[in-house]
């Protein structure tokens, strides 16, 4: 079985988050998306003995779709 997925960051919603239609705003969304990606990086270099002093970057998200509304007090999980 495949191991289960390492969950970089877990996020509750806050109201500071939220657009004009009460739910979180997607830009929010893909900014934890881009820490979880940093991280899990970070943690899969580390795993294999690379560079500690290694920087990330995004280079490009090609698609993301929103499949539901994410709500003030939601805990989004980043894996």
């Amino acid at each position: 079985t495949p191991p289960d997925p390492y969950t970089a960051i877990q996020v509750v919603m806050m109201p500071r988050d939220t657009n004009p239609h009460g739910t979180i705003f997607g830009g929010v969304i893909l900014s934890y998306i881009d820490q979880a990606g940093a991280l899990a990086a970070r943690r899969e270099l580390q795993l294999r003995g690379g560079n500690p002093k290694a920087i990330f970057v995004t280079v490009a998200i090609n698609r993301v779709e929103f499949k539901q509304p994410v709500r003030v007090g939601d805990v989004v999980s980043f894996r």
